[in-house]
């Protein structure tokens, strides 16, 4: 898939890549710390989670919420686990605006207000598929909205 056709995937899907890295990455930014920690244990793909899902509460903190020389020693602590358990590729931070359902059945939306997942694929290619279905769903989801929305009633 061509640079130009993944760009046209991304725009079609309504969706941003906003941040992405190299995982496991053995010296992280401020920067990807700070988007790492942004997010829950049950925001991050699956691969991800479960390499963490015995990790202990305090542990768990760390990854999460702590910056500085703890947190890079929490993702230091995960980065080895993935590169132990052959988990490779790359971490993204995608994010897809809110859609808004209106009751005559349109929608609209807006960069004002979006939501953020972080995505991990082995390919960039593979990134951009996982980020373009996401901002697919999302939008499936908003149109299911606005058809569950009382209709106004039409008079001749």
């Amino acid at each position: 898939m061509s640079s130009k056709t993944q760009i046209d995937q991304l725009l079609k899907a309504n969706v941003r890549i906003a941040a992405m890295w190299p995982f496991p990455c053995l010296e992280p930014s401020a920067t990807y710390l700070d988007t790492f920690s942004g997010h829950e244990e049950a925001g991050l793909p699956p691969k991800i989670a479960g390499l963490i899902e015995n990790w202990s509460k305090a542990e768990k903190r760390e990854l999460f919420q702590s910056q500085g020389d703890i947190a890079e020693r929490a993702h230091s602590e995960l980065s080895d686990l993935a590169y132990s358990e052959g988990i490779f590729g790359f971490i993204a931070e995608v994010s897809v605006p809110c859609f808004n359902a209106y009751p005559d059945g349109t929608m609209s939306l807006s960069w004002g207000s979006y939501t953020s997942q972080l995505v991990l694929a082995e390919t960039y290619e593979g990134l951009v598929i996982q980020a373009a279905a996401l901002g697919e769903a999302r939008y499936n989801e908003a149109k299911a909205s606005v058809a569950a929305l009382p209709q106004p009633s039409r008079q001749a």
